[in-house]
């Protein structure tokens, strides 16, 4: 086994769609904290909506740059557990991703990761459940990483080109305009579009449901009660927001939803 000594390996971040009413994600800190008593764990977020790929890829995507290199992300939204998918572990040049190839980790990626499957039995819990691998595979392998044991020990490698992606969905470009969609809802209701904020000085209106926003705001103060705005998002899109409200709700659409984005 190799071990390197990087403290920042001691850290593990946790995605999964477990929520926090049932003990699942509380098992999987008890494993890792058996095999590392000195794993930092911090919770990215249980409450990815169940079986939603792409909510923990996205909440994966916006999320990971801000944390320290060396980071090990575990991330469990896995409704093929049991099936054929592989369990693996990408290797950025600052991050460690583990979970299941189904996309969930891909959102990231820029082409020169390694990847390798987790197939070695001495990183696993004895007993292998098939309902519950954040807790006998998984959690294992992040808690043995986050000691310093290199990835290349799991098992064999895979190329990039064979393991499972998720894309943010494109924007339709035509003539004087662009057609959007939401890709993501927020706990506030805000409404996150696939269009990037560096189109945000060419935006003349945006038409979502029949709602039509006219200018780009600077900040949420600055709607009134009941009326969506637009604004730069967080997370580098443009959203749709409502002050002190939901846009969700305000304008019922949800993810999927078109929109029309004419340009000055």
């Amino acid at each position: 086994m190799t071990d390197r000594n990087n403290n920042n390996h001691n850290i593990i971040a946790l995605l999964t769609d477990f929520g926090n009413r049932d003990p699942f994600t509380g098992i999987m800190k008890g494993v890792i904290y058996s095999i590392n008593p000195d794993a930092v764990i911090t919770d990215l977020t249980n409450e990815i909506r169940p079986h939603n790929i792409f909510e923990g890829a996205f909440s994966l995507f916006e999320s990971y740059k801000y944390f320290p290199a060396g980071t090990v992300f575990l991330c469990v939204v896995d409704p093929g557990v049991g099936g054929r998918r592989k369990s693996i572990i990408i290797e950025s040049p600052d991050y460690f991703f583990v979970g299941p190839d189904n996309g969930l980790m891909s959102l990231p990626l820029k082409g020169n990761e390694k990847i390798f499957e987790i197939s070695s039995r001495e990183f696993m819990l004895r007993d292998i459940s098939s309902t519950f691998h954040g807790r006998d595979v998984f959690a294992p392998a992040a808690a043995h990483i986050s000691k310093g044991i290199s990835p290349e020990e799991f098992g064999s490698s895979i190329n990039f080109s064979d393991i499972r992606k998720i894309e943010i969905p494109p924007v339709e470009e035509r003539k004087d305009c662009l057609s959007g969609s939401i890709i993501f809802s927020d706990k506030f209701g805000n409404l996150i579009t696939n269009i990037e904020n560096r189109l945000s000085g060419k935006i003349k209106s945006i038409e979502i449901k029949g709602t039509i926003i006219n200018k780009i705001s600077s900040a949420y103060k600055d709607g009134k009660p009941d009326q969506p705005i637009a604004l730069k998002g967080s997370a580098g899109f443009i959203e749709i927001a409502v002050n002190s409200g939901s846009a969700e709700k305000t304008i019922s659409a949800d993810i999927g939803q078109r929109l029309i984005v004419r340009l000055s």
